[in-house]
């Protein structure tokens, strides 16, 4: 297993990719995650729940209330226009 030190960071397509065990991510990013999604959408971080977390690529489910999961797929909307 990897320490954050040995986690490896590389660029596909224009975006950061970031390599990661599970485990690592509960153990040290899970909350961060937790935080941006809810600083971006002025929401309580009480509110953004992590539902599960597979290997593979971004295969992180959240879950969030009817609004707040409308505002997030709006901005990813607007994201992939530009």
């Amino acid at each position: 297993m990897r320490s954050l030190a040995q986690t490896t960071r590389e660029t596909r397509n224009g975006r950061d990719h970031v390599q990661i065990t599970v485990n690592e991510f509960l153990t040290n990013r899970k909350q961060l995650l937790v935080y941006s999604i809810a600083g971006f959408l002025d929401i309580p971080p009480e509110s953004v729940k992590i539902q599960s977390v597979e290997e593979g690529s971004a295969k992180v489910f959240v879950r969030l209330d009817a609004e707040a999961a409308s505002r997030l797929l709006q901005a990813h909307r607007l994201e992939t226009r530009n």
